[in-house]
């Protein structure tokens, strides 16, 4: 599930990578308003990321190819 609502630039007081898309319970706890802690947080690139997968900062950053579906399921 992906979540983008006005594209956020701050998540629970971290800073979202550029042209990246909010993914798993990051996505869940935005989109919802839920209020939960999420200790590592997932965004997915808008563009190709070397090796599927980085870290940066906080964050771990996945592929574009791993967007998910924009459905709960």
């Amino acid at each position: 599930m992906t979540a983008n609502p006005a594209n956020p630039t701050v998540f629970q007081e971290r800073i979202v990578p550029t042209d990246t898309v909010l993914v798993g319970y990051a996505a869940l706890v935005q989109k919802y308003g839920i209020a939960a802690p999420v200790r590592l947080p997932s965004c997915v690139a808008k563009s190709f990321v070397y090796g599927s997968r980085r870290a940066h900062g906080d964050w771990t950053i996945f592929d574009k190819r791993f967007t998910p579906e924009d459905t709960f399921r």
